[in-house]
């Protein structure tokens, strides 16, 4: 029962976290096609990259 409870919480917390991130995600392409700098484009890259490895 415990665990299930542990569980769900997780999986809410990382459903937030997804939806935090997709937010921040587009804010940064909208701000990268702005731009039109490749090195905002690359830090996009790496900032994908590393959300990947989570």
């Amino acid at each position: 029962m415990r665990h299930d409870l542990h569980s769900s919480q997780r999986s809410s917390l990382s459903c937030l976290f997804y939806c935090v991130y997709s937010v921040v995600l587009f804010v940064l392409s909208i701000v990268v096609i702005a731009e039109g700098s490749h090195h905002q484009l690359r830090l996009l890259k790496i900032i994908r990259s590393a959300f990947v490895k989570v």
